[in-house]
């Protein structure tokens, strides 16, 4: 469809796979565009939950401090954080450039471990259906 300039099928959406959490049969919809697509994507719903923008912003704080420190500790190693390219377990960044990626150590920080803990809640079901988990 790209190629042509046509208009996506609907299997091809982002949206063809995206899941109202808390409608009727939505665990099971889930599971089904799991099995089929590979992914599905949850949408929260007004009152049905998922990531709380509040606790999105904490991790996101989390995360930057944490790549601060990092990158603190590369340069007084005589690293340039943006140029070079690393692969520690903490920190890696595998081209030029500024996109980094960071090990969030969830017994360490709160937020993550919250986040994790309602991700996982939501996550959970739609594996057991899907018969990727018992």
């Amino acid at each position: 469809a790209a190629e042509t300039g046509a208009a996506p099928a609907a299997d091809d959406r982002v949206g063809a796979s995206e899941v109202a959490v808390g409608s009727d049969g939505w665990e099971e919809e889930a599971a089904r565009s799991l099995r089929d697509n590979g992914y599905a994507v949850l949408v929260r719903r007004p009152g049905a939950g998922l990531l709380t923008p509040a606790q999105c912003a904490a991790c996101a704080a989390s995360a930057l401090s944490r790549l601060e420190l990092l990158i603190g500790a590369l340069r007084a190693r005589g690293s340039d954080p943006i140029a070079d390219t690393f692969k520690y377990s903490e920190v890696c960044k595998r081209h030029s450039g500024g996109r980094f990626d960071v090990s969030m150590p969830l017994a360490d920080d709160p937020s993550w471990a919250e986040l994790a803990a309602s991700a996982e809640a939501w996550a959970l079901p739609v594996l057991r259906r899907a018969g990727l988990m018992k």
